[in-house]
């Protein structure tokens, strides 16, 4: 028999809860002298959960498999046999099709190499695959990775579930299952083993966790008796009668196994005889009676009928010792079984809650994940309410500090996770990598906490984003500083990777407490791959104020107390469990539930969403808890804002149901939602319910870089030990990728690693292999680094490599003949050189030493000498020389010698300037320092600043751009691209930036009008390159020289921060200000910085709001011709009169979204605050201006709605 969702099991009193659910019958066996192997599976076939029977069999002179499925509406099977008979050499591999209920089922089989024991089943190499809809339902053997390969079939939501196992070999019978004494504790695995044949007399063994504990010889005069074991200290009495099983008639083979938890007690009875009398109860069909005690005690006793596991909640006051014994035990309420039990088992049973599951054990926390961030490294404990044992968050993490809460919230009763956390205060993004142990494609509950309690002694709670991967999840706005806060979701991800973000959002500093993962079936909350975010776990009705999860919740859910307004409440002691329910709720929550106060009222509840475009899913949890009478009937319809939504709903007696909505029937449109439960018509009772989950659809819909790409990179990352921004997804979301990498975001279906920038990066050994793993690399530059070895042959079959530089290395060795030929045909772009002791003419001799070369090497060295005394003899001419003209021209270049930059590459020689900028032939800007020209290096462009001869101060600015370029890497930043320093001759190759700079398109002389979103994605950008310069680098970096002129734009209208002739790092990221003249450009200067000439980040906030302020205006910093009025006093007048669109650039034409101009005036009115302590910083920045940029994405995409519900 199949079933969905529940079987109503027959009672013989209505009063009384079912002893077993009956799941089938099978057909008696006769004994043979044939070897049996049966195996009873339950797995997913045709949308129904079934029986699945696999009988394996070997006499003399068959030996066959048999696979018998069970039909969804009777308790029929339909089989497919298979001959494996060792003669019939080739249906030793085979393929068979059978059908059930209409559905299509394959068998595929392989012995060819199958070895086996004493047993009719093979014990290794082979398979058996039962495939049906192209999943596979039902795998055997080891052989797995061929199964799948010739099936071509995948692998099931969820596994099929063994129930038990029972042997026939030669006499030998066994059987095993799994069960728990003490509900509290673990589950053990319980073996009872026998042989009745033989020359040896009868034996029976029963053994718990793989220790004999009971062994009966001579098992004709001992088929009936009881005997007191320890299981982890734990005394179980066994009571124990076999004698059918020895001397019944053929075919009713049963027996009966008890196991009493608890001390024996004070027993007068005697043993007594028993006769088997005519057999009756050897046969018939199975009939299932209440075996209740109703004395105070909660005993719990584990019934093996004929291999048949049943739960009965009993105490049992006397050693009943016989079948006839135990059916006139005189405990009162105590009615036992008097008919054959059937043969096959029902499912699994023991414990006050029904704990046994056979997807994974109870105490099985292997594919858990449970971190308690902030506690010392490589610590661990095992929490000691739930048994969960959490470690610390190294090796998941590796950046943030470990922090404690303030001692004055320190309690004994306070949850251990929360006493330590891990903040943030460095960097916007900071992300926890997880590497579930199913790895991707499975299905997890993924779930954060948060408990501030004043940890930094600040009393200001923070507020910031929580990132999956590279989607928001929520923002995580805590009520105060002692309540816990916990995001819940789940989710499937796409890789082996996940990872869990915290994202600064305005000047607070992110932190967690806790972060943990627990693997869940694919079969539950099923969405179509959706992400669902927990808004509400609810237990109605519950005994207590505590939360209810793991070990009653074997998925570790926390179960929330909660009673609704005008209910009242109904519980039993009795345990909830359906077989078919695979979301497994605990019985300690199913066993309470809420009625109406009234019997004609309805039960309602409800939620408020934020959020008009919320969908939501809904799991509501029911089960009777009362037995009802036989005219009592309960049922009930269910709706949402008083529009129906399922029905009718009648619940089964101790047996957990969950009803749910799949995508048709979510509701979504509304603020507030009201779920209502009202009687049903005909039912004399009224609804209730016990528990309820509801989630939100997050619509995690950007794509995380390739995986093979996040591999490599990983990988490279691991050899190098690099830091960086190095956290969470590589190239996604855009705006955090990764230092040194740019990526393909078009035409690919996940963005791509193309090009990789580690120059000066402080590499060492060989060039990592990992680097040949990314495919799509068009760039690859390790210039500058302590790289040793040859150059490996992979870096020519990277097909999409166009420029590869290897220079300032130490590499020895022949360099690839396919990097050559590449390189020849102008196919690469080929950067490389070789140390002198090394060169690529000598590379394949350069470690042989020979003793005919003794005489060549001192020559060497003596003409090496002398060429070395010229040449300084040369330099001491040249430098006296250098001296005597400094002092009447005053020039500073005698100082180049001594502070030159410490760099070898890319250098470019004053012949390579001159062709580069076509002899200087296209101007495209000037400054103090000198000249800006235009010019080509291959087939990029790229500007060339050179350095005027009479300018001093601008030569210290060369040096210090110089400098800087050399050691920054960032997407906002103008990127470096060599220098020349030859002759007095000075000057700086960089990026060419197509459109200019931004001064060019604020002022009225330029045709091109930025509209407003064009002009937020510029400050943005440019924010970030100055918040880099802030946060990213070590030490920090200020700027000092912000300005609409020194903003560049590329030909995408990207806009990169440029000329850091004037920036300076602080020594040490514990200094605040640096001492210095006053330099940068009036109108963006810092009033403080004017009196004091103390700058800080701080200067450069203000100037960025200068900038703010003009690009929101089109007004410059100083209007000149109106009596130099600056910019901040023109603003200031005009804000009282609250007309934005006085303010705004009169270009835009009132094409904006006024929230989003309000809130962008406001934050560069904050930025331009004469008392710096008040200006935030650029990471607030950044976070206000993208949030400037969502509003007004947000009213286009109304607009655009609008317009189109306007067409008729």
């Amino acid at each position: 028999m199949a079933y969905r969702i529940n079987i109503r099991a027959y009672s013989l009193s209505s009063s009384q809860p079912p002893l077993a659910l009956k799941l089938t019958n099978d057909p008696v066996t006769q004994k043979t002298a044939s070897n049996t192997v049966t195996c009873f599976y339950q797995t997913h076939i045709g949308g129904y959960w079934r029986n699945v029977t696999i009988l394996w069999s070997k006499d003399l002179s068959s030996h066959s498999l048999s696979i018998s499925v069970a039909t969804r509406e009777s308790d029929d099977h339909q089989t497919c046999k298979i001959d494996l008979k060792p003669w019939q050499f080739w249906a030793k591999k085979g393929y068979k099709t059978f059908q059930v209920d209409g559905n299509q089922l394959d068998v595929y089989w392989d012995f060819r190499s199958a070895k086996y024991s004493t047993s009719p089943e093979p014990c290794s190499d082979f398979y058996v695959a039962l495939v049906s809809d192209k999943e596979m339902s039902l795998l055997l053997g080891d052989y797995t990775e061929k199964a799948y390969k010739r099936t071509k079939s995948n692998a099931a939501l969820v596994d099929a579930m063994l129930f038990y196992k029972e042997e026939h070999v030669f006499g030998k019978k066994s059987f095993s299952t799994r069960a728990k004494f003490d509900h509290r504790k673990k589950e053990h695995d319980v073996v009872v083993e026998s042989s009745t044949s033989g020359p040896r007399e009868p034996e029976m063994w029963i053994s718990v966790d793989g220790i004999v504990l009971i062994h009966i010889r001579n098992l004709q005069w001992k088929f009936r008796g009881n005997q007191t074991i320890l299981v982890n200290k734990q005394p179980v009495q066994v009571f124990w009668d076999v004698y059918a099983w020895l001397f019944c008639i053929p075919g009713s083979n049963h027996a009966l196994f008890i196991f009493k938890p608890g001390a024996p007690e004070a027993d007068s009875d005697k043993e007594e005889s028993c006769s088997h009398g005519d057999g009756s109860d050897c046969s018939g069909d199975s009939k299932y009676y209440s075996t209740i005690s109703y004395s105070q005690a909660s005993r719990f006793c584990l019934f093996l009928y004929a291999w048949k596991i049943e739960l009965v909640q009993a105490h049992l006051g006397t050693a009943c010792r016989s079948r006839q014994t135990l059916e006139n035990c005189e405990e009162p309420g105590l009615a036992w079984p008097a008919t054959k039990l059937g043969s096959t088992p029902a499912r699994l049973i023991v414990g006050s809650a029904l704990t046994g599951t056979l997807i994974r054990g109870q105490d099985d926390q292997s594919e858990f994940i449970s971190v308690d961030c902030g506690i010392a490294d490589g610590s661990h404990y095992t929490d000691p309410t739930t048994g969960i044992i959490y470690s610390s968050d190294a090796g998941f993490v590796h950046s943030g500090v470990s922090k404690s809460i303030s001692v004055t919230y320190q309690t004994n009763s306070l949850e251990r996770q929360f006493l330590y956390l891990r903040s943030f205060p460095q960097g916007t993004r900071n992300c926890y990598t997880l590497r579930p142990a199913l790895g991707k494609g499975n299905k997890y509950l993924l779930r954060t906490s948060f408990m501030y309690r004043n940890y930094d002694s600040r009393g200001e709670l923070p507020t910031f984003d929580l990132h999956l991967g590279v989607d928001l999840w929520d923002t995580v706005t805590l009520e105060n500083e002692s309540t816990p806060l916990r995001k819940e979701i789940v989710h499937i991800p796409s890789s082996d990777y996940i990872h869990v973000c915290l994202v600064k959002r305005g000047s607070t500093t992110p932190f967690i407490s806790c972060l943990e993962l627990r693997p869940l079936t694919r079969i539950m909350y099923t969405t179509e791959n959706k992400t669902l975010q927990l808004t509400a776990r609810l237990n109605f009705a519950p005994t207590s104020e505590r939360f209810i999860r793991y070990k009653d919740d074997i998925y570790d859910r926390i179960w929330k107390p909660s009673t609704p307004a005008n209910s009242t409440t109904i519980r039993t002691s009795y345990t909830i469990y359906n077989p078919a329910d695979y979301f497994r709720p605990p019985s300690a929550v199913m066993s309470s539930a809420i009625i109406p106060e009234n019997n004609n009222d309805s039960i309602s509840f409800d939620w408020v969403s934020n959020n008009l475009n919320d969908v939501f899913y809904m799991y509501l949890y029911f089960a009777e808890l009362q037995a009802l009478q036989q005219k009592e009937y309960r049922g009930f319809n269910i709706s949402v804002n008083r529009v129906f939504w399922h029905g009718l709903v009648s619940p089964t007696y101790l047996s957990s149901r969950v009803i749910y909505a799949n995508k048709w029937y979510t509701v979504t449109g509304r603020s507030k939602y009201v779920v209502t439960l009202d009687r049903a018509a005909n039912s004399t009772l009224p609804p209730i319910i016990s528990a309820v989950e509801i989630y939100a659809v997050k619509d995690f819909s950007h794509s995380q870089t390739d995986e093979k790409d996040v591999d490599a990179i990983l990988s490279i990352k691991s050899v190098y030990g690099l830091t960086r921004n190095w956290q969470g997804d590589p190239c996604a979301p855009e705006t955090f990728i990764w230092d040194g990498l740019s990526c393909k975001y078009n035409n690919v279906q996940t963005p791509r690693i193309q090009s990789l920038n580690l120059s000066f990066g402080g590499l060492s050994g060989i060039i990592a292999p990992y680097i040949s793993n990314l495919t799509m690399l068009e760039l690859l530059d390790l210039s500058n680094n302590n790289l040793t070895g040859k150059v490996p042959e992979f870096l020519a079959e990277l097909d999409s490599l166009k420029v590869l530089n290897l220079k300032g290395n130490n590499f020895c060795g022949p360099t690839p003949d396919q990097l050559l030929k590449k390189s020849n045909d102008r196919l690469l772009s080929l950067s490389i050189d070789y140390p002198s002791n090394c060169t690529d003419a000598c590379q394949s001799h350069c470690k042989k030493k020979s003793n005919n070369a003794l005489v060549t090497t001192l020559a060497s060295v003596l003409v090496s000498a002398f060429v070395l005394l010229i040449v300084l003899v040369t330099l001491w001419m040249i430098r006296r020389r250098r001296k005597m003209v400094m002092r009447k021209t005053g020039s500073y270049y005698s100082r180049l010698n001594r502070t030159a930059l410490d760099i070898k590459n890319p250098q470019f020689t004053y012949s390579e300037v001159l062709k580069i900028t076509n002899n200087f032939q296209k101007v495209i800007g000037e400054g103090g320092f000198g000249t800006v020209y235009h010019g080509f290096v291959d087939a990029t462009q790229v500007a060339v600043k050179m350095l005027s001869p009479s300018s001093s101060q601008g030569y210290k600015e060369f040096l210090a751009e110089a400098k800087l370029l050399l050691s920054v890497h960032h997407k906002n930043l103008t990127s470096f691209v060599g220098y020349c320093n030859e002759n007095n001759v000075i000057g700086i190759i960089y990026e060419y930036m197509a459109n200019g700079n931004l001064e060019q398109y604020l002022t009225d002389r330029n045709p091109h009008v930025l509209c407003w979103e064009e002009r937020l994605k510029i400050a943005i950008d440019a924010a970030q390159g100055l918040e880099y310069l802030h946060h990213g680098c070590k030490p920090p970096i200020v700027h000092r020289d912000v300005k609409t002129t020194n903003i560049l734009l590329d030909e995408n209208f990207q806009a990169k921060l440029a000329d850091f002739g004037l920036s300076r790092a602080f020594l040490s990221e514990d200094h605040t200000h640096i001492s210095t003249i006053v330099v940068g450009t009036p109108g963006y200067l810092d009033p403080e910085y004017y009196s004091s000439s103390q700058m800080s980040e701080k200067s450069d906030v203000y100037s960025f709001g200068i900038v703010l302020l003009e690009i929101v205006t089109g007004r410059p910093a100083v209007e000149k011709s109106k009596e130099w009025t600056h910019l901040i006093q023109w603003i200031r007048a005009m804000l009282p009169g609250g007309d934005i669109q006085s303010i705004v650039d009169p270009k835009l034409q009132g094409e904006f979204a006024v929230s989003s101009v309000w809130k962008f005036v406001e934050l560069a009115m904050d930025c331009v605050s004469r008392n710096s302590v008040r200006r935030p910083n650029m990471t607030y920045v950044v976070v206000e201006l993208k949030e400037c940029l969502a509003l007004e994405m947000t009213d286009q995409e109304t607009q655009s709605k609008v317009s189109v519900d306007m067409i008729p």
